[in-house]
Parts: C-alpha cells; structure tokens; sequence
C-alpha cells in the first residue's frame, strides 16, 4: 500500500507540472501523521455545526523519473474545512 499511494502522489505531481512520462516507484514509504479531526456542535449539541482536519502527509522513497534515478524525500501539511 505505502509504494502504491507513494507511486500516485508521485505521478500526480508529474503531471501537475506537466512533464514528460511517469514515475516509477523503486521503493517508497508513505506516512500521514499528526492528523487532528474536531466537531463542532451547536451551543445545545443538537447538531454538528463544522469538522476540522489537519495533518502532515510525508513521501520518501527512491524513484525511476524518464533515464534517472532519484531519491525523494517530500512532506505536504494537510488542512480541510467541512461546514454543515
């Protein structure tokens, strides 16, 4: 699972930058951490008002990119708002 998700973030950065060919995952490890979800009720608990996550996401691993060979080591912080 952890070269598989390493492998999709990879490619999805590929093609955000809009180059050439994709990448090949030679080993990877994949890791979200820190994460924190909170609700957020009404004053009278009778409804969810708002949920908060927040957490870091970090990708390592070594990759075949087109004839190279490259180590990666990148780490993204994840914030989301869902309102009711």
């Amino acid at each position: 699972m952890e070269k598989e998700r390493t492998g999709e973030i990879l490619n999805d950065a590929v093609k955000y930058l809009n180059l050439p060919g994709a990448v090949n995952v030679k080993s990877g490890e994949y890791t979200l951490y820190d994460g924190v979800i909170t609700a957020y009720f009404s004053n009278d608990f009778t409804a969810l008002e708002k949920v908060t996550f927040s957490g870091k996401e970090k990708v390592q691993g070594k990759v075949e990119y087109l004839i190279m060979q490259v180590k990666i080591d990148m780490e993204f912080v994840l914030n989301s708002v869902y309102e009711m």
